[in-house]
Parts: C-alpha cells; structure tokens; sequence
C-alpha cells in the first residue's frame, strides 16, 4: 500500500480530503515562512549591528506590539493590552537576545569535543537550527502565555503553535 507522501501524491483522485489537507498544510507553511523569515532576518541583523540589546529591541517591539493587537482584536481594554505586550515583549526579547547565545555557545562548546571530523562538521551545523527552534518556541510560549489571561487556550492549541513555531524555527534557522 501506499504510505504518507506516496499516499498524498498519488492517491489524491480517491481521496480528495487529502488533497484538502496538503493545499491547508502547504498554505499555512508558506504563511509560517512569510511571517518568520522577515523577524529572523530583522532580528539577525539587529543583533549583528548592535549585540544583545539590537536582537532585545527588535524581538521585544515584533512580539510585544503582536501580543498587544492580538489582546485588542479579543475585546481586551487598552491598559490590559498594552501591559500583555510589554510582558510578552520582555520575555520574547530576552529570549532572543540572551536565551539562545547562552544556548548556542553551550552546544558548540560540546559540538568541539566530537573528535569525528565529520560528525562535529554535522553537529556544528545543526546547531544554529536546533537554537532558533528553542528561541521560536519559547517566543511562542510567551505570547500563549499572553493570551491565556484574556481567553482559554487549552493545551492542543497551544503544543500545536509551538511545535509549529519551532518547525519554523528550525526551517528558517
């Protein structure tokens, strides 16, 4: 029988709901990529240019200002939103600015030890993937955080968008 990608490839005339589900996964990859690559890129160079407080400034205005709109967009009163942002900002800055250098210098400290040449060229290239999907995550993580004081976000949603955030992460890293 035909198994996943095969499945999805070829069987698509006997199952439309598969070709439904492809077109739904593909448009929200390419949502995710559109919405990611530009923070990563702004983020990256923010960092470059000015060290920690350049990634701190951009990360915390990026997610902050969201958190804010997406508490606003909910009913949320200004004073409410705007202290949900700053929160949601501070945490994402941080993250950003510190969480994942700490991170990356940890794991390519360790990635020197692996005396296979070949296997610490691999672990030393996995590394900026594996440090933007843990900064992406916990990013995502403060902005559910953010929202769980206004609105119930029950734990499907909320594993959903931060694997989904860490895969994007990992893509774009």
């Amino acid at each position: 029988g035909l198994v996943g990608s095969e499945m999805c490839i070829r069987d698509r005339s006997k199952h439309p709901e598969i070709a439904a589900q492809n077109k739904d996964l593909m448009s929200k990859g390419l949502n995710l990529i559109g919405e990611t690559l530009p923070y990563i890129t702004g983020t990256t160079a923010a960092y470059l240019a000015a060290g920690p407080a350049g990634g701190f400034a951009v990360s915390s205005l990026v997610e902050g200002n969201a958190a804010y709109r997406t508490a606003l967009e909910h009913g949320v009163d200004e004073e409410k939103a705007r202290k949900i942002g700053l929160g949601v900002g501070i945490i994402a800055g941080a993250i950003e600015a510190v969480g994942g250098r700490y991170t990356e210098e940890l794991l390519t400290r360790s990635a020197q030890k692996i005396t296979d040449k070949a296997l610490r060229g691999g672990a030393t290239f996995g590394i900026g993937t594996a440090v933007e999907a843990l900064e992406e995550g916990g990013q995502e993580v403060a902005a559910v955080t953010g929202e769980k004081t206004y609105r119930d976000v029950d734990w499907g949603e909320a594993v959903n968008r931060t694997v989904g955030s860490m895969a994007g992460g990992a893509f774009l890293g």
